[in-house]
């Protein structure tokens, strides 16, 4: 497999948004007391709304910049392990993506060079939950987006679209968009992903991201035009997490609702 140009991009198959309510708290109150505060966000993906919400649940005012004129995410699936599931779940979200999650009934891997089963352990979601507290979700991101989109909107939290942010005063506290406005605030929260224009701020010089050597390739399958193919036909026909390893690389399929999806039908399944 070709390698791809330029440096990867941060997995989000594990989303840590378990730890984000209490980090976020601890942040805001350690550098500004308890007082409700006036927290201004940098762009809108998993991560900044959902620091977003975190903030806004531990009592202070918070609104949104996002630079992109309208919202919308790519990708494909995202496995959800209980520690963010959780979070996940006190604010709403199993009512938000209820027929959008699928829950895995098997964890197999495989040998890359001849499918022999390496190992294979069976997932009981009723056991899971039981051992900790919470559920494991493998759902769409886009569909995590749009969830996360539709809490911050009825939380009444401000999202302004086609705001760019090109600089920010760290000292002051400011932050300035693409049309000259500055907003000025008491926190500002830098969510803007692996091209970072607050981290270069912040750093005082550019600081891209450093090449890894490592680089995935992921995309949807519609499982029901691969039910016969000899390869991964066997994949259509359950519910489960599938790796083949191999030397220097691996390959992942998880099963995915349908999508975009209006029920849980484990229609598409997601190599990467």
């Amino acid at each position: 497999m070709a390698k791809a140009k330029g440096p990867s991009r941060p997995s989000m198959h594990r989303v840590a948004d378990a730890f984000l309510r209490d980090t976020c708290r601890t942040v805001v109150e350690t550098s500004l007391g308890t007082r409700p505060t006036a927290t201004h966000f940098s762009e809108a993906g998993i991560g900044g709304l959902s620091a977003c919400i975190s903030i806004h649940r531990a009592g202070h005012n918070v609104s949104l910049l996002e630079s992109a004129k309208e919202l919308r995410e790519i990708g494909a699936g995202v496995l959800i392990s209980p520690n963010a599931t959780r979070e996940l779940i006190k604010w709403g979200l199993d009512d938000e993506l209820h027929d959008l999650i699928v829950h895995s009934r098997v964890s197999r891997v495989l040998r890359w060079k001849d499918g022999a089963v390496l190992s294979e352990v069976a997932i009981d979601p009723d056991v899971i939950q039981k051992k900790y507290g919470a559920p494991t979700w493998t759902v769409h991101r886009a569909d995590l987006h749009q969830g996360l989109i539709r809490k911050v909107k009825q939380l009444g939290i401000p999202i302004r679209l086609g705001s760019k942010v090109i600089e920010a005063d760290v000292d002051s506290a400011s932050v300035t968009i693409s049309t000259g406005e500055v907003f000025q605030c008491d926190f500002i929260v830098g969510a803007d992903g692996v091209r970072s224009k607050l981290r270069d701020i912040l750093c005082g010089q550019p600081t891209p991201a450093q090449p890894t050597g490592d680089y995935a390739f992921q995309f949807a399958l519609d499982i029901d035009k691969h039910r016969d193919d000899p390869v991964i036909g066997r994949l259509t026909r359950e519910k489960a997490a599938t790796a083949w390893w191999g030397g220097g690389r691996h390959h992942d399929t998880e099963t995915l609702p349908e999508w975009p999806a209006q029920v849980a039908t484990g229609r598409n399944t997601n190599p990467v």
